[in-house]
């Protein structure tokens, strides 16, 4: 059987490669990341408010100082607190500037499957899949540790959403992991 799909790289496809892979493949680096920001965050907001507060009487240099601290607070944290979504962005961001289409269209068959959007094939073998992963409305095909495919459930023109999930754990050897 041969599976054709077209997934529009939108920001809900965008969205869930980044909550799969940070959830995932990426799960230690992004907590990492979180963590230093918050902390880092953290620190840089409470110095500059117990400055302010105990030194109430600081020359106008000292209060740029702490100004300063304030503000790398208030943005280490808002990062670390909306850093998925600043990742899913970023992401989406990179595919403008490349003038890219957002859209691929796949077809799944037998031997391997292949992608292509204007101007540029892919082709692939199911053995440089590394993981597969499923949410509401995809499915994402982990190729390495920085990229992976997003497949939309309804996006197929040949095939259904349920026969490709089968599909792809018999040709991967990885059934597809649910997350939410």
């Amino acid at each position: 059987m041969t599976y054709e799909n077209t997934t529009r790289y939108d920001k809900n496809a965008v969205w869930a490669l980044t909550l799969v892979f940070s959830r995932t493949v990426q799960r230690k680096r992004f907590l990492l990341r979180r963590l230093f920001l918050l902390v880092v965050g953290g620190i840089a907001l409470t110095g500059g408010l117990v400055l302010l507060m105990v030194f109430s009487a600081l020359d106008t240099g000292s209060r740029v100082i702490c100004a300063a601290g304030l503000i790398v607070g208030v943005a280490a944290l808002g990062e670390g607190v909306f850093l998925r979504r600043i990742m899913a962005w970023s992401t989406r961001r990179s595919l403008w500037k490349q003038g890219d289409s957002m859209e691929r269209r796949f077809i799944f068959s037998a031997e391997g499957f292949q992608g292509s959007q204007p101007g540029m094939e892919t082709r692939f073998a199911y053995e440089t899949v590394k993981g597969v992963w499923e949410t509401e409305g995809y499915f994402v095909l982990q190729m390495d540790t920085g990229h992976g495919m997003v497949v939309d459930k309804t996006g197929f023109t040949q095939g259904t959403a349920d026969g490709f999930r089968q599909f792809l754990a018999e040709r991967t050897g990885k059934p597809a992991e649910w997350l939410d």
